[in-house]
Protein backbone atom coordinates (compact mmCIF):
# COMPACT_ATOMS: atom_id res chain seq x y z
CA UNK A 1 0.00 0.00 0.00
CA UNK A 2 2.96 2.01 -0.31
CA UNK A 3 0.94 4.27 -3.10
CA UNK A 4 -0.90 5.06 -0.62
CA UNK A 5 1.26 7.19 1.76
CA UNK A 6 5.04 6.36 1.96
CA UNK A 7 6.31 9.27 4.41
CA UNK A 8 4.78 8.42 7.96
CA UNK A 9 3.94 4.63 9.00
CA UNK A 10 3.15 3.15 12.08
CA UNK A 11 1.09 0.03 13.36
CA UNK A 12 -0.28 -1.85 16.59
CA UNK A 13 0.19 -5.55 17.05
CA UNK A 14 -2.12 -7.45 20.17
CA UNK A 15 -2.98 -11.08 20.68
CA UNK A 16 -6.47 -10.63 18.87
CA UNK A 17 -5.62 -7.71 16.43
CA UNK A 18 -3.07 -6.06 14.29
CA UNK A 19 -3.71 -2.36 13.21
CA UNK A 20 -0.87 -0.46 10.64
CA UNK A 21 -1.42 2.93 8.62
CA UNK A 22 0.75 4.94 5.83
CA UNK A 23 0.28 8.53 4.66
CA UNK A 24 2.10 11.02 3.15
CA UNK A 25 3.99 13.50 5.11
CA UNK A 26 1.42 16.20 3.70
CA UNK A 27 -1.33 14.42 5.08
CA UNK A 28 0.26 15.28 8.58
CA UNK A 29 -1.42 18.17 9.91
CA UNK A 30 -4.88 17.72 11.65
CA UNK A 31 -6.96 19.28 9.06
CA UNK A 32 -6.04 16.18 6.94
CA UNK A 33 -5.69 13.03 8.13
CA UNK A 34 -3.64 14.08 11.29
CA UNK A 35 -0.31 12.93 12.75
CA UNK A 36 -1.87 9.33 14.69
CA UNK A 37 -1.16 6.66 13.17
CA UNK A 38 -2.84 4.30 15.50
CA UNK A 39 -5.15 6.38 18.05
CA UNK A 40 -6.30 4.52 21.39
CA UNK A 41 -8.67 6.21 24.19
CA UNK A 42 -8.24 2.94 26.50
CA UNK A 43 -9.24 -0.33 25.14
CA UNK A 44 -10.46 1.17 21.75
CA UNK A 45 -7.50 2.01 19.05
CA UNK A 46 -8.22 3.09 15.59
CA UNK A 47 -6.86 3.62 11.87
CA UNK A 48 -8.28 6.22 10.15
CA UNK A 49 -8.16 7.47 6.82
CA UNK A 50 -10.09 11.11 7.46
CA UNK A 51 -11.01 14.84 7.15
CA UNK A 52 -13.48 15.58 9.92
CA UNK A 53 -15.32 19.25 9.40
CA UNK A 54 -17.85 21.21 11.05
CA UNK A 55 -15.86 20.32 14.15
CA UNK A 56 -17.08 23.47 16.54
CA UNK A 57 -20.56 21.91 15.99
CA UNK A 58 -18.96 18.40 17.07
CA UNK A 59 -17.36 19.43 20.23
CA UNK A 60 -20.20 20.95 21.47
CA UNK A 61 -22.29 17.74 20.73
CA UNK A 62 -20.23 15.66 22.12
CA UNK A 63 -19.52 17.81 25.12
CA UNK A 64 -23.18 17.53 26.04
CA UNK A 65 -22.23 13.70 26.43
CA UNK A 66 -19.78 14.33 29.11
CA UNK A 67 -17.46 13.51 26.18
CA UNK A 68 -13.80 16.04 24.71
CA UNK A 69 -11.03 14.98 22.14
CA UNK A 70 -7.42 15.33 23.64
CA UNK A 71 -6.81 17.22 20.13
CA UNK A 72 -8.50 18.50 16.81
CA UNK A 73 -6.77 15.20 15.41
CA UNK A 74 -9.49 13.46 13.14
CA UNK A 75 -7.95 10.16 15.20
CA UNK A 76 -9.08 11.54 18.73
CA UNK A 77 -12.15 13.31 17.17
CA UNK A 78 -13.53 10.09 16.03
CA UNK A 79 -12.28 7.65 18.96
CA UNK A 80 -14.40 10.40 21.08
CA UNK A 81 -17.24 10.33 19.31
CA UNK A 82 -17.75 6.30 19.16
CA UNK A 83 -17.15 6.31 23.42
CA UNK A 84 -20.11 8.86 23.26
CA UNK A 85 -22.68 7.12 20.51
CA UNK A 86 -20.76 3.83 20.15
CA UNK A 87 -21.16 2.82 16.50
CA UNK A 88 -24.12 5.72 15.71
CA UNK A 89 -20.88 7.89 16.04
CA UNK A 90 -21.30 7.61 12.17
CA UNK A 91 -24.53 9.26 11.87
CA UNK A 92 -22.45 12.32 13.94
CA UNK A 93 -19.39 12.57 11.70
CA UNK A 94 -19.08 15.30 8.73
CA UNK A 95 -16.60 14.96 6.30
CA UNK A 96 -14.67 12.50 4.54
CA UNK A 97 -13.20 9.30 6.41
CA UNK A 98 -13.02 5.55 6.62
CA UNK A 99 -12.03 4.18 9.61
CA UNK A 100 -10.90 0.82 11.28
CA UNK A 101 -11.64 0.88 15.45
CA UNK A 102 -10.85 -2.27 17.06
CA UNK A 103 -12.78 -2.03 20.58
CA UNK A 104 -11.19 -4.54 22.84
CA UNK A 105 -13.36 -4.22 26.07
CA UNK A 106 -16.35 -5.40 23.72
CA UNK A 107 -14.81 -7.72 21.51
CA UNK A 108 -15.46 -6.27 18.15
CA UNK A 109 -14.48 -4.36 15.46
CA UNK A 110 -16.21 -1.25 13.70
CA UNK A 111 -15.80 -0.63 10.07
CA UNK A 112 -17.26 2.98 8.68
CA UNK A 113 -17.16 4.99 5.42
CA UNK A 114 -18.64 8.35 4.79
CA UNK A 115 -21.94 9.20 3.04
CA UNK A 116 -20.34 10.15 0.09
CA UNK A 117 -17.60 7.08 -0.25
CA UNK A 118 -14.81 9.64 -1.13
CA UNK A 119 -11.93 7.25 1.31
CA UNK A 120 -12.36 3.92 0.03
CA UNK A 121 -12.22 0.79 2.49
CA UNK A 122 -12.60 -3.08 2.02
CA UNK A 123 -12.63 -6.15 3.84
CA UNK A 124 -12.76 -9.83 3.49
CA UNK A 125 -13.72 -12.81 5.90
CA UNK A 126 -11.86 -15.78 5.33
CA UNK A 127 -11.24 -18.98 8.19
CA UNK A 128 -12.55 -16.72 11.19
CA UNK A 129 -9.73 -13.89 10.07
CA UNK A 130 -11.19 -10.15 9.26
CA UNK A 131 -8.70 -9.11 6.99
CA UNK A 132 -9.60 -4.77 6.04
CA UNK A 133 -7.36 -2.48 3.73
CA UNK A 134 -8.10 1.24 2.21
CA UNK A 135 -7.87 -1.47 -1.18
CA UNK A 136 -8.58 -4.61 -2.39
CA UNK A 137 -5.64 -6.16 -3.85
CA UNK A 138 -3.54 -5.20 -0.49
CA UNK A 139 -6.37 -7.78 0.83
CA UNK A 140 -6.13 -10.23 -2.25
CA UNK A 141 -2.08 -10.21 -1.75
CA UNK A 142 -2.58 -11.87 1.86
CA UNK A 143 -1.33 -15.52 1.66
CA UNK A 144 -4.34 -17.00 3.87
CA UNK A 145 -6.92 -15.35 1.55
CA UNK A 146 -7.78 -16.92 -1.34
CA UNK A 147 -9.46 -14.51 -3.48
CA UNK A 148 -9.53 -15.36 -7.13
CA UNK A 149 -11.12 -13.24 -9.63
CA UNK A 150 -14.64 -12.33 -9.39
CA UNK A 151 -15.69 -13.05 -12.86
CA UNK A 152 -19.50 -10.88 -13.13
CA UNK A 153 -17.89 -7.77 -11.81
CA UNK A 154 -15.06 -8.27 -14.57
CA UNK A 155 -17.63 -9.44 -17.15
CA UNK A 156 -19.69 -5.82 -16.21
CA UNK A 157 -16.76 -3.63 -16.78
CA UNK A 158 -16.00 -5.52 -20.13
CA UNK A 159 -19.15 -4.61 -20.84
CA UNK A 160 -18.91 -0.86 -20.00
CA UNK A 161 -22.09 -2.14 -17.36
CA UNK A 162 -22.36 -0.34 -14.16
CA UNK A 163 -23.14 -3.24 -12.16
CA UNK A 164 -21.16 -5.09 -9.91
CA UNK A 165 -20.24 -2.41 -7.60
CA UNK A 166 -20.85 -4.11 -4.54
CA UNK A 167 -18.39 -6.58 -5.76
CA UNK A 168 -14.35 -5.89 -6.04
CA UNK A 169 -12.53 -7.73 -9.01
CA UNK A 170 -11.54 -10.08 -6.54
CA UNK A 171 -14.04 -12.84 -5.26
CA UNK A 172 -14.82 -12.54 -1.46
CA UNK A 173 -13.43 -9.14 -1.22
CA UNK A 174 -15.67 -6.28 -0.41
CA UNK A 175 -15.99 -2.54 -0.20
CA UNK A 176 -18.08 -1.66 2.77
CA UNK A 177 -20.79 0.41 1.40
CA UNK A 178 -20.79 4.33 1.59
CA UNK A 179 -22.15 5.84 4.63
CA UNK A 180 -22.74 2.89 6.49
CA UNK A 181 -21.02 1.27 9.62
CA UNK A 182 -20.14 -2.77 9.67
CA UNK A 183 -20.04 -4.85 13.53
CA UNK A 184 -17.68 -7.86 13.20
CA UNK A 185 -17.10 -10.11 16.41
CA UNK A 186 -15.10 -13.13 15.76
CA UNK A 187 -17.71 -15.89 14.91
CA UNK A 188 -19.90 -14.02 12.96
CA UNK A 189 -20.46 -12.69 9.39
CA UNK A 190 -20.10 -8.34 9.69
CA UNK A 191 -23.51 -6.93 9.84
CA UNK A 192 -24.60 -3.01 9.42
CA UNK A 193 -25.75 -1.66 12.63
CA UNK A 194 -25.49 2.16 11.36
CA UNK A 195 -26.33 3.93 7.89
CA UNK A 196 -26.71 7.31 6.58
CA UNK A 197 -29.90 7.58 5.05
CA UNK A 198 -30.52 10.50 2.36
CA UNK A 199 -33.64 12.30 3.40
CA UNK A 200 -36.91 12.12 1.67
CA UNK A 201 -36.70 14.23 -1.66
CA UNK A 202 -39.75 16.48 -2.48
CA UNK A 203 -41.07 18.62 -5.07
CA UNK A 204 -40.60 22.68 -4.62
CA UNK A 205 -39.93 24.73 -1.42
CA UNK A 206 -41.73 26.75 1.18
CA UNK A 207 -39.64 29.61 -0.08
CA UNK A 208 -39.16 31.50 -3.27
CA UNK A 209 -36.17 30.58 -5.65
CA UNK A 210 -34.29 33.42 -4.50
CA UNK A 211 -34.44 33.24 -0.98
CA UNK A 212 -33.37 29.54 -1.82
CA UNK A 213 -30.43 30.94 -3.64
CA UNK A 214 -29.96 32.80 -0.76
CA UNK A 215 -29.64 29.95 1.42
CA UNK A 216 -27.62 27.49 -0.98
CA UNK A 217 -24.77 30.22 -1.15
CA UNK A 218 -24.62 30.22 2.72
CA UNK A 219 -24.79 26.71 3.18
CA UNK A 220 -21.74 26.39 0.36
CA UNK A 221 -19.55 29.41 1.55
CA UNK A 222 -19.95 27.23 5.32
CA UNK A 223 -18.99 24.05 3.36
CA UNK A 224 -15.91 25.28 1.61
CA UNK A 225 -14.33 27.29 4.30
CA UNK A 226 -14.33 24.08 6.18
CA UNK A 227 -12.68 22.10 4.04
CA UNK A 228 -10.42 25.04 2.54
CA UNK A 229 -6.76 24.85 3.02
CA UNK A 230 -3.95 27.83 3.04
CA UNK A 231 -4.03 27.21 -0.89
CA UNK A 232 -6.99 25.13 -2.45
CA UNK A 233 -7.34 24.80 -5.85
CA UNK A 234 -10.50 24.57 -7.55
CA UNK A 235 -11.13 22.47 -10.78
CA UNK A 236 -12.75 24.64 -12.41
CA UNK A 237 -15.08 24.20 -16.00
CA UNK A 238 -17.71 26.41 -17.47
CA UNK A 239 -20.37 24.76 -15.54
CA UNK A 240 -22.28 25.89 -12.50
CA UNK A 241 -21.42 23.31 -10.24
CA UNK A 242 -17.47 24.47 -10.34
CA UNK A 243 -18.54 28.27 -10.86
CA UNK A 244 -20.65 28.01 -7.55
CA UNK A 245 -18.06 26.01 -5.79
CA UNK A 246 -15.18 28.45 -6.79
CA UNK A 247 -16.98 32.05 -6.37
CA UNK A 248 -18.01 30.39 -2.47
CA UNK A 249 -14.58 29.91 -2.19
CA UNK A 250 -13.60 33.16 -2.85
CA UNK A 251 -16.37 34.71 -1.03
CA UNK A 252 -15.31 32.19 2.05
CA UNK A 253 -12.09 33.99 1.66
CA UNK A 254 -13.21 37.55 1.66
CA UNK A 255 -14.97 36.87 4.68
CA UNK A 256 -12.02 35.57 6.62
CA UNK A 257 -10.84 37.85 9.38
CA UNK A 258 -7.62 38.00 7.49
CA UNK A 259 -8.53 37.50 4.14
CA UNK A 260 -6.00 34.70 4.17
CA UNK A 261 -6.30 31.84 1.23
CA UNK A 262 -5.24 31.21 -2.38
CA UNK A 263 -7.90 30.58 -4.56
CA UNK A 264 -5.79 28.49 -7.35
CA UNK A 265 -8.38 27.78 -10.37
CA UNK A 266 -6.80 24.62 -12.62
CA UNK A 267 -8.69 23.82 -16.03
CA UNK A 268 -8.50 22.26 -19.33
CA UNK A 269 -8.43 24.00 -22.64
CA UNK A 270 -9.71 22.15 -25.06
CA UNK A 271 -9.51 23.36 -29.44
CA UNK A 272 -11.61 25.75 -30.72
CA UNK A 273 -14.21 23.99 -31.80
CA UNK A 274 -14.27 21.30 -29.65
CA UNK A 275 -18.06 20.90 -28.11
CA UNK A 276 -15.93 21.02 -24.50
CA UNK A 277 -14.22 24.00 -24.93
CA UNK A 278 -15.71 26.40 -21.83
CA UNK A 279 -12.45 28.87 -22.00
CA UNK A 280 -14.24 31.81 -22.40
CA UNK A 281 -16.72 31.00 -19.50
CA UNK A 282 -13.38 30.56 -17.74
CA UNK A 283 -11.55 33.46 -18.21
CA UNK A 284 -14.82 35.87 -17.34
CA UNK A 285 -15.08 33.91 -14.13
CA UNK A 286 -11.21 34.17 -13.38
CA UNK A 287 -11.56 38.55 -14.34
CA UNK A 288 -14.74 38.60 -11.94
CA UNK A 289 -12.40 37.27 -9.10
CA UNK A 290 -9.19 39.02 -10.33
CA UNK A 291 -7.56 35.86 -10.36
CA UNK A 292 -4.92 33.36 -12.75
CA UNK A 293 -5.83 30.46 -14.37
CA UNK A 294 -3.67 27.19 -14.56
CA UNK A 295 -4.26 25.53 -17.85
CA UNK A 296 -3.81 22.29 -19.19
CA UNK A 297 -3.90 21.56 -23.20
CA UNK A 298 -6.14 19.01 -23.37
CA UNK A 299 -4.23 17.78 -26.36
CA UNK A 300 -1.05 16.85 -24.10
CA UNK A 301 -2.77 14.42 -22.56
CA UNK A 302 -2.79 11.05 -23.92
CA UNK A 303 -5.48 9.40 -22.44
CA UNK A 304 -4.49 5.91 -23.34
CA UNK A 305 -0.62 6.12 -22.02
CA UNK A 306 0.37 3.36 -20.04
CA UNK A 307 -3.25 1.44 -20.42
CA UNK A 308 -1.52 -2.01 -19.92
CA UNK A 309 0.23 -0.80 -17.08
CA UNK A 310 -1.82 0.93 -15.21
CA UNK A 311 -4.54 -1.95 -15.35
CA UNK A 312 -1.84 -3.97 -14.03
CA UNK A 313 -1.76 -2.12 -10.82
CA UNK A 314 -5.54 -0.92 -10.44
CA UNK A 315 -7.63 -1.83 -7.62
CA UNK A 316 -10.54 -3.24 -9.76
CA UNK A 317 -11.25 -4.01 -13.01
CA UNK A 318 -13.19 -1.08 -13.59
CA UNK A 319 -11.26 2.01 -16.15
CA UNK A 320 -12.35 5.87 -16.07
CA UNK A 321 -12.17 6.99 -19.55
CA UNK A 322 -10.69 10.60 -17.62
CA UNK A 323 -8.46 8.55 -15.43
CA UNK A 324 -4.91 10.25 -17.22
CA UNK A 325 -7.12 13.86 -16.98
CA UNK A 326 -7.75 13.57 -13.62
CA UNK A 327 -3.85 12.66 -12.55
CA UNK A 328 -2.82 15.48 -14.57
CA UNK A 329 -5.20 17.93 -12.90
CA UNK A 330 -3.84 16.20 -9.73
CA UNK A 331 -0.58 16.60 -10.59
CA UNK A 332 -1.04 20.51 -11.58
CA UNK A 333 -3.04 21.26 -8.67
CA UNK A 334 -0.17 20.64 -6.57
CA UNK A 335 1.98 22.49 -8.50
CA UNK A 336 0.47 24.99 -7.56
CA UNK A 337 1.44 24.47 -3.95
CA UNK A 338 -2.40 23.48 -3.20
CA UNK A 339 -2.67 19.90 -0.93
CA UNK A 340 -6.83 20.39 -1.35
CA UNK A 341 -8.84 20.20 -4.42
CA UNK A 342 -12.06 21.24 -4.89
CA UNK A 343 -14.36 19.57 -7.50
CA UNK A 344 -18.29 20.30 -8.53
CA UNK A 345 -19.22 16.52 -7.83
CA UNK A 346 -22.93 16.85 -6.46
CA UNK A 347 -23.99 19.80 -8.93
CA UNK A 348 -25.80 17.25 -11.51
CA UNK A 349 -26.66 15.10 -8.76
CA UNK A 350 -28.75 17.20 -6.87
CA UNK A 351 -29.35 20.68 -8.63
CA UNK A 352 -29.76 18.77 -12.10
CA UNK A 353 -32.83 16.01 -13.16
CA UNK A 354 -33.49 14.21 -17.03
CA UNK A 355 -36.69 15.53 -18.64
CA UNK A 356 -38.39 13.51 -15.63
CA UNK A 357 -38.89 16.51 -14.23
CA UNK A 358 -41.60 17.02 -16.78
CA UNK A 359 -43.95 14.11 -15.30
CA UNK A 360 -43.73 15.79 -11.76
CA UNK A 361 -45.62 18.92 -13.94
CA UNK A 362 -48.26 17.11 -15.40
CA UNK A 363 -49.34 15.03 -12.09
CA UNK A 364 -49.85 18.14 -10.35
CA UNK A 365 -51.29 19.60 -13.25
CA UNK A 366 -48.77 22.52 -13.36
CA UNK A 367 -50.34 22.52 -17.28
CA UNK A 368 -48.38 26.23 -18.23
CA UNK A 369 -45.21 25.76 -16.51
CA UNK A 370 -45.17 22.33 -18.11
CA UNK A 371 -45.80 23.72 -21.53
CA UNK A 372 -42.81 26.21 -21.09
CA UNK A 373 -40.89 23.53 -19.56
CA UNK A 374 -41.69 21.38 -22.67
CA UNK A 375 -40.92 24.13 -25.02
CA UNK A 376 -37.38 24.98 -22.84
CA UNK A 377 -36.33 21.22 -23.73
CA UNK A 378 -37.49 20.79 -27.17
CA UNK A 379 -40.04 18.12 -26.48
CA UNK A 380 -43.29 18.61 -28.55
CA UNK A 381 -45.48 16.06 -30.63
CA UNK A 382 -47.98 13.47 -28.78
CA UNK A 383 -45.17 11.08 -28.62
CA UNK A 384 -42.61 12.79 -26.86
CA UNK A 385 -45.66 13.84 -24.54
CA UNK A 386 -46.56 10.52 -23.59
CA UNK A 387 -42.78 9.20 -22.96
CA UNK A 388 -41.61 13.12 -20.70
CA UNK A 389 -44.90 12.70 -18.90
CA UNK A 390 -46.65 9.23 -18.53
CA UNK A 391 -44.62 6.42 -19.06
CA UNK A 392 -42.28 7.69 -15.76
CA UNK A 393 -45.61 6.75 -13.85
CA UNK A 394 -46.21 3.73 -15.36
CA UNK A 395 -44.95 0.78 -12.78
CA UNK A 396 -42.27 -0.97 -14.00
CA UNK A 397 -44.39 -3.92 -14.63
CA UNK A 398 -46.28 -2.13 -16.94
CA UNK A 399 -43.94 -0.90 -18.78
CA UNK A 400 -42.29 -3.76 -19.77
CA UNK A 401 -45.42 -5.92 -20.58
CA UNK A 402 -46.36 -2.56 -23.37
CA UNK A 403 -42.95 -2.96 -24.41
CA UNK A 404 -43.22 -6.82 -25.28
CA UNK A 405 -46.54 -6.09 -27.11
CA UNK A 406 -44.36 -3.79 -29.36
CA UNK A 407 -41.97 -6.50 -29.50
CA UNK A 408 -39.39 -4.71 -27.77
CA UNK A 409 -37.62 -6.97 -25.37
CA UNK A 410 -36.71 -4.49 -22.52
CA UNK A 411 -34.92 -7.50 -19.97
CA UNK A 412 -31.98 -7.36 -22.24
CA UNK A 413 -31.44 -4.00 -22.80
CA UNK A 414 -28.52 -3.71 -20.46
CA UNK A 415 -26.57 -6.81 -22.91
CA UNK A 416 -26.17 -4.59 -25.94
CA UNK A 417 -23.10 -3.03 -24.81
CA UNK A 418 -21.73 -6.50 -24.09
CA UNK A 419 -19.35 -7.87 -26.56
CA UNK A 420 -20.95 -11.29 -28.68
CA UNK A 421 -17.86 -13.20 -27.66
CA UNK A 422 -19.04 -13.51 -23.70
CA UNK A 423 -20.96 -16.98 -22.66
CA UNK A 424 -24.56 -16.66 -22.30
CA UNK A 425 -24.27 -17.80 -18.37
CA UNK A 426 -21.54 -14.61 -17.86
CA UNK A 427 -23.87 -12.14 -19.96
CA UNK A 428 -26.24 -13.02 -17.33
CA UNK A 429 -24.46 -12.80 -14.80
CA UNK A 430 -23.71 -9.42 -15.27
CA UNK A 431 -26.90 -8.11 -16.30
CA UNK A 432 -28.59 -9.60 -13.40
CA UNK A 433 -25.85 -7.91 -10.86
CA UNK A 434 -26.35 -4.35 -12.66
CA UNK A 435 -30.03 -4.28 -12.05
CA UNK A 436 -30.00 -6.19 -8.90
CA UNK A 437 -27.14 -3.23 -7.51
CA UNK A 438 -28.35 -0.02 -9.74
CA UNK A 439 -32.28 -0.12 -9.81
CA UNK A 440 -33.27 0.86 -6.81
CA UNK A 441 -37.17 -0.19 -5.58
CA UNK A 442 -39.56 2.61 -6.76
CA UNK A 443 -41.19 3.62 -3.40
CA UNK A 444 -45.56 4.01 -3.58
CA UNK A 445 -45.77 7.05 -4.70
CA UNK A 446 -43.02 8.35 -4.94
CA UNK A 447 -42.30 11.17 -8.35
CA UNK A 448 -40.18 10.51 -10.55
CA UNK A 449 -37.63 13.12 -10.12
CA UNK A 450 -37.34 12.32 -6.45
CA UNK A 451 -36.62 8.74 -7.34
CA UNK A 452 -34.18 10.11 -9.55
CA UNK A 453 -32.27 12.24 -6.90
CA UNK A 454 -32.57 8.96 -4.67
CA UNK A 455 -30.99 6.82 -6.71
CA UNK A 456 -28.26 9.44 -7.29
CA UNK A 457 -27.42 9.23 -3.78
CA UNK A 458 -28.01 5.47 -3.08
CA UNK A 459 -26.12 3.93 -5.97
CA UNK A 460 -22.96 1.80 -5.44
CA UNK A 461 -21.52 3.48 -8.84
CA UNK A 462 -20.88 6.93 -7.25
CA UNK A 463 -18.97 5.65 -4.33
CA UNK A 464 -16.55 3.46 -6.69
CA UNK A 465 -16.11 6.47 -8.94
CA UNK A 466 -15.14 9.15 -6.65
CA UNK A 467 -13.06 6.68 -4.37
CA UNK A 468 -10.92 6.11 -7.34
CA UNK A 469 -10.93 10.20 -8.39
CA UNK A 470 -9.58 10.62 -4.67
CA UNK A 471 -7.11 7.82 -5.02
CA UNK A 472 -5.40 8.94 -8.47
CA UNK A 473 -5.27 12.43 -6.62
CA UNK A 474 -3.47 11.05 -3.86
CA UNK A 475 -0.72 9.42 -5.45
CA UNK A 476 -0.36 13.19 -6.97
CA UNK A 477 0.01 15.10 -3.96
CA UNK A 478 -3.26 16.22 -3.43
CA UNK A 479 -6.65 15.60 -1.47
CA UNK A 480 -10.30 15.78 -3.50
CA UNK A 481 -13.21 17.25 -1.62
CA UNK A 482 -16.74 17.96 -2.78
CA UNK A 483 -18.53 20.62 -1.09
CA UNK A 484 -21.36 20.24 -2.68
CA UNK A 485 -22.09 17.05 -1.75
CA UNK A 486 -21.79 18.71 2.30
CA UNK A 487 -24.45 16.45 4.32
CA UNK A 488 -26.53 19.69 4.47
CA UNK A 489 -26.65 21.12 1.48
CA UNK A 490 -28.08 17.39 0.21
CA UNK A 491 -30.44 18.09 3.63
CA UNK A 492 -30.96 21.64 2.01
CA UNK A 493 -31.74 19.96 -1.77
CA UNK A 494 -34.00 17.74 -0.75
CA UNK A 495 -36.77 19.67 0.80
CA UNK A 496 -36.94 21.95 -2.78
Amino acid sequence: MVHRGADASGHAIGDLAALGVQRYEWELPASMSGAAQVASRGPVSAVCDASIYYRSDLTRLLAGQGVAPPSQDPSDVILAAYEAFGAECVRHLEGDFAFILHDRRRGRVLLARDHVGRRPLHYALQDGVLVCASTARAIAAQPWINAGLHLPTVVAAVGGLLGGSMDTGFHGVRPVPAGTALQWTPGSEPREVAAWAPPEFQIGGRSSLEEGALALRELLVRAVAERAAPVTSVWLSGGADSTAVYGAAQLARQRSPDHSGVIAPVTVSYPEGDSAREDHHVEAIARQWSSSVTWIDSESVRMLDDAAVRAAVRDDPYAHTFEHMNRRLAQTSASTGARVVFDGYGGDQLFHVSHVYLADLFARLRWRELQTARRDVESSGFRHFVVDCVVPWLPERMYRAIQRVRGRNTEDLAAQSLPPWLSASWREAAILTSRAELEPARRFLESPSAYESRWYTTTPYFPRAVSWSGSVALERGVDVRSPLMDRRIIEFAAGR
